[in-house]
């Protein structure tokens, strides 16, 4: 038997899918499904063309004072792609020119700007291949021009900048695909941030010690910094608690959930925790989608996640995630339609009412 099919894939790169077919017979009374030897078809997600051409900058120099800058081709949705043939490019930086060549990533070391720079890229047009294209490029004559994001010389206040991540799901959360090793290297190698933070969902011991692992690994101070993450869904809303001690007391399964007989309902005691711990030893936590509910329930009509409890403001809640996948959750009434599904009381504004100071971020 042949079976033909037709797949829409994700945008997503690197998340693949297996087809098996499976045959239905009674044992004992009872239908019994088992699949086919050799009946499966792996379904693999891979880039298209390039049709961009990204340039992501850090926003300071590092220690050694250079900039590190990644110019990497992409396909239209963002995926890491491959310019056939490769092309030849200019790049200006503070009024100095140099010629390289891109294939798919290149790494780069600017010298310091003299106040705020941005990397322009000039890409000629006959350097293209006929599946090729730049997209986020201004077209100027024969050529394409890309610009890259703003670098500090020097922060205000002298404070560091950096781009990152703190919410994202690996293959060890239900709703996570794609291996913490590939993401943590595509935060790094691809969109050069300077920090990456993996939040799964209440990682079993087994998985914590397999999170610890892979997160030391690519713990590089000055370069790329990772610390310990994990997402608590319980009845008064989600936070992602992030912390630098891997046997930290408000780690899962550890030293904060064993005091109580629901191990994750522990949001009432953070506050005692962590006035308790020691400078270094200290956590935060990050609310996200706190004005949603699940559109899921449990058997007995009550949904598996439910809006964020805001009390008073702490000195942990230093970040609110405002927007996500699920939409925006700044207010509760909007009037127009910048994606505000929601509104249950628990927004962004119902939080700074109550006293939370915290910054924000997108998830």
């Amino acid at each position: 038997m042949r079976i033909r099919l037709i797949a829409i894939p994700p945008q997503f790169t690197e998340v693949d899918d297996v087809l098996s077919l499976w045959i239905g017979k009674k044992e004992k009374g009872k239908k019994v499904f088992k699949p086919i030897p050799r009946a499966t078809a792996t379904l693999h997600v891979g880039p298209g063309p390039a049709e961009r051409l990204g340039i992501y900058a850090h926003p300071m120099p590092g220690l050694d004072r250079k900039v590190r800058t990644v110019i990497a081709a992409e396909d239209r949705f963002g995926n890491p792609g491959r310019f056939d043939p490769p092309i030849d490019l200019q790049l200006e930086w503070e009024g100095k020119i140099r010629t390289v060549t891109v294939e798919t990533t290149r790494v780069i070391d600017l010298d310091e700007p003299k106040g705020i720079a941005r990397l322009k890229a000039i890409v000629p047009v006959r350097s293209l291949g006929a599946k090729n294209n730049i997209t986020n490029g201004l077209r100027q004559a024969e050529s394409y021009l890309v610009t890259g994001n703003p670098v500090w010389a020097q922060s205000p206040h002298g404070t560091t900048a950096a781009f990152g991540e703190f919410h994202w799901h690996t293959e060890l959360s239900g709703d996570g695909g794609c291996p913490l090793t590939l993401g943590l290297r595509s935060a790094r190698d691809h969109l050069n941030m300077n920090y990456c933070f993996p939040s799964d969902h209440t990682p079993s011991p087994e998985k914590w010690v397999y999170t610890v692992k892979i997160v030391n690994q690519f713990n590089a101070p000055d370069k790329f910094v990772t610390v310990f993450g994990w997402e608590n869904s319980t009845s008064q809303g989600h936070d992602n608690y992030y912390f630098t001690d891997p046997n930290h007391p408000v780690k899962a399964f550890g030293q904060a959930a064993a005091e109580y007989k629901k191990p994750f309902e522990i949001q009432d005691r953070l506050a005692t925790l962590q006035d308790s711990l020691d400078q270094d030893d200290k956590f935060i936590a990050v609310p996200h989608h706190t004005n949603a509910v699940s559109e899921t329930y449990q058997k007995d009509g009550t949904p598996y996640w439910h809006p964020y409890t805001f009390t008073r403001g702490d000195n942990f809640h230093r970040l609110i995630e405002v927007f996500q996948t699920r939409g925006n959750m700044e207010r509760n009434e909007y009037t127009d339609a910048w994606r505000g599904w929601y509104h249950f009381g628990s927004s962004v504004q119902d939080a700074l009412a109550k006293g939370y100071k915290v910054g924000f971020t997108g998830g």
